[in-house]
Formats: structure tokens, sequence, C-alpha cells
């Protein structure tokens, strides 16, 4: 399952995909190079930008990865009528917060 909770990808030493690494290097290059460093990524510190993008950037990469059908998309409530009003806990049935995230279908 891919963990969506950023924080948690970190706690946990989750490593990055490898296409994410790939392109981060990229765009720090181009930004740099070509764009006067305006966004100054950085990466491989707490909080560091380029860490923040390349964490998005792995959840993309595994959704793609992922030859699961989806059975619930980011944003649509599961079978709990209450799954995207969950604001500070997850949702009983699909343990997803205010409906964040995708849910795919088990592998058997």
């Amino acid at each position: 399952m891919i963990e969506y909770n950023l924080s948690k990808r970190w706690e946990d030493g989750i490593p990055h995909h490898p296409k994410s690494i790939e392109l981060y290097k990229r765009i720090e290059n181009l930004d740099f190079e070509l764009g006067g460093d305006v966004f100054c990524f950085k990466s491989g510190g707490d909080g560091d930008n380029g860490e923040h993008l390349m964490y998005l950037m792995d959840i993309y990469f595994e959704e793609k990865d992922t030859k699961l059908p989806i059975i619930y998309d980011n944003g649509q409530p599961c079978v709990h009528t209450g799954c995207l009003s969950h604001k500070t806990h997850p949702c009983e049935w699909c343990g997803r917060i205010e409906g964040k995230g995708i849910i795919y279908e088990e592998e058997e």
C-alpha cells in the first residue's frame, strides 16, 4: 500500500523511488543552470524542499507502478457515510483522513 503521509514516509525511512531521484536531480540542475536557482532546491536534510518534492514524486511514481485497479480515488468517499468528515482521525472503514489518498484493490 502506498504511504500518503509525507511525515511518516520520512520517519519510516522509506527510500525515494529511483525515478524521483533522477527527475529531482535534473530539475535541480536545470533550475540552477537555467533558472538562476529560483527554487533554491536542497535535499538530504530535514524539511528540505527537494526532499519534500521527492516524497511527492515518490507517491506519483508508486501510483504509476501500481497495476491494481482503483477502488476509491483521492477525494472520493468510501462506503462509510462520514468518510470525508474525518479531519483529525482516520475513517474507520478505509483508514483515510478526509478521503485523501487512493485505495487500490488488494492483490491476491
